[in-house]
């Protein structure tokens, strides 16, 4: 099996890397620009390259993960890091209140770069809770509640979370391809 460099700051999302693949992998921090656009395809692509060639060549993997609210037509979207760091998850919830819909889309990208690109993604549909509720995860686990259940992602274990996860999805397609590939 390929030894990929994980690229991300996040540990985290590193931790629930391995977990998911039931592998050890590399983590490397690295502090790269990040195109800002919606559409995450377009940032976990730029992210890739741009990792590849400062670990001059290494095969890494890269992951970014959106938030989509139908009500705001799909924002954050890839932008999710910014609403997190400037408003908080209670604040993407305020600013939501007044709003019927409260559905949303999370997605996971998985991009992993060679030379060339593939990237494999997962998604959840769910809802936007009405305040923040739970303790476990990061980033906006603690608003986001799956189809089909009660609780945030933020109210759940991690295994409970990793059986719904896009990140889950996403991280087990790329398995799924490194084993064809092998």
């Amino acid at each position: 099996m390929r030894e990929w460099v994980f690229v991300t700051s996040s540990r985290p999302k590193f931790a629930e890397a391995e977990r998911i693949l039931g592998r050890r992998l590399i983590q490397h921090e690295l502090d790269l620009p990040e195109v800002q656009a919606l559409d995450l395809e377009t940032v976990i692509a730029s992210k890739a390259q741009l990792a590849y060639k400062a670990l001059g060549g290494a095969p890494v993997i890269v992951e970014d993960t959106g938030l989509f609210i139908d009500c705001w037509r799909g924002l954050p979207g890839a932008l999710v890091r910014w609403f997190e760091e400037t408003v908080g998850p209670g604040g993407i919830c305020a600013m939501l209140e007044g709003f019927a819909n409260r559905r949303a889309r999370a997605q996971t990208i998985v991009a992993a770069y060679d030379g060339s690109l593939e990237m494999f993604s997962g998604e959840v549909q769910g809802q936007i809770a009405l305040a923040p509720r739970g303790d476990q995860g990061f980033g906006w686990d603690t608003i986001f509640i799956p189809d089909g259940e009660i609780r945030t992602f933020g109210e759940m274990t991690s295994e409970e979370k990793d059986l719904l996860s896009m990140r889950k999805k996403a991280f087990l397609d790329f398995a799924s391809a490194e084993g064809r590939n092998a």
